[in-house]
């Protein structure tokens, strides 16, 4: 599992509570809004500005630089949304759930091991098997897994980048020129991933099923198998602990 830091001692950490703590009501952003002179605020908080009427129209000042900004017609809740604030947010809990010394990161995915990874592209955290098993499979070769010791001891920006949700890849196309059809199917008599037209022309009767489903069944029948393993495994720490 990877060491675990407090707030105090993660810089980073530390950097994202300053970005995300709104300059009005000093909590963490809520429904964060972006006037035109860029600076950024609740929604709340600029909702209980002070305004200046001139001409039927409706103006609030800034707090940060006092630019002064007409209200729109719908309210402060007009104003556009600060995406990027909400992208920090989210990327803060994240690191938050990762440095908290008195939380422990379980993976996502078998739900029972502790995580050593974070997937970008699956938006999940994994243990070192599943780690293992995400990079066998073609279908995630190229999904970016992170390690958490390396988020840990990163430094705001780079946090950022490793915690970011990654591009949404392409699907795999099928490598068979007259199909140009992405691999949606994994055909278990062949053991390889198929396009909607394979299953029509080469494998018309063999045994089929959508990626996903096999992929879970795989993983069962895997994690099946790695039971008398961890058995043994266990076995054996109880004899080197005994010498």
């Amino acid at each position: 599992m990877a060491s675990k830091l407090s707030s105090s001692s993660s810089p980073g950490l530390l950097k994202l509570e300053e970005q995300l703590t709104c300059p009005v009501c000093l909590h963490h952003y809520t429904n964060p809004k972006t006037l035109p002179c860029l600076h950024s605020f609740c929604q709340h908080c600029l909702e209980g500005l002070p305004l200046d009427k001139k001409n039927e129209t409706y103006y609030l000042s800034c707090p940060t630089c006092r630019h002064c900004t007409e209200l729109p017609e719908e309210g402060a809740g007009a104003f556009p949304v600060a995406f990027t604030l909400n992208n920090l947010k989210e990327i803060y809990s994240l690191m938050k759930k990762v440095v908290d010394p008195e939380q422990v990161v379980t993976c996502d995915n078998c739900t029972t091991a502790n995580a050593t990874g974070y997937c970008t592209n699956c938006s999940q955290f994994l243990c070192t098997e599943c780690i293992s098993m995400h990079k066998k499979w073609a279908l995630f070769a190229n999904h970016q897994v992170t390690s958490l010791d390396e988020v840990t001891a990163s430094d705001v920006s780079s946090t950022s980048q490793l915690l970011a949700p990654a591009k949404q890849e392409a699907p795999l196309i099928c490598p068979i020129p007259s199909h140009d059809e992405p691999l949606k199917y994994y055909c278990d008599t062949c053991d390889e991933s198929i396009c909607r037209d394979c299953i029509m022309l080469a494998h018309k009767d063999h045994k089929y099923n959508l990626i996903a489903d096999s992929f879970t069944k795989h993983k069962e029948a895997l994690e099946k198998s790695l039971n008398p393993v961890k058995g043994k495994i266990e076995g054996l720490k109880k004899v080197l602990s005994a010498l």
